[in-house]
């Protein structure tokens, strides 16, 4: 995947749970000085969730905007911080 390459420092880095239902995870992996965040949503219905410092969408279907990653059904995002 480009964005390891890109992002040599994520074989050090840390995940954390931020968010967590029955149809719905945000992953954060991140050192002090950067993050990457992972978001899935398995509904059927687009969902709201936390963007854990994310100021980027990296891949994938999301619209990040006050401080949230909107997903659409059974969508997915992968975002960073800057």
């Amino acid at each position: 995947m480009a964005l390891r390459r890109r992002n040599p420092w994520l074989h050090r880095a840390h995940t954390d749970v931020v968010h967590l239902t029955n149809t719905a995870v945000v992953l954060r992996t991140a050192t002090s000085d950067a993050a990457v965040v992972t978001a899935l949503n398995l509904s059927a219905d687009p969902v709201e969730v936390p963007a854990a410092d994310a100021t980027r969408v990296e891949a994938g279907g999301a619209d990040l905007g006050d401080g949230t990653l909107r997903l659409p059904a059974r969508g997915w995002a992968v975002a960073s911080r800057s």
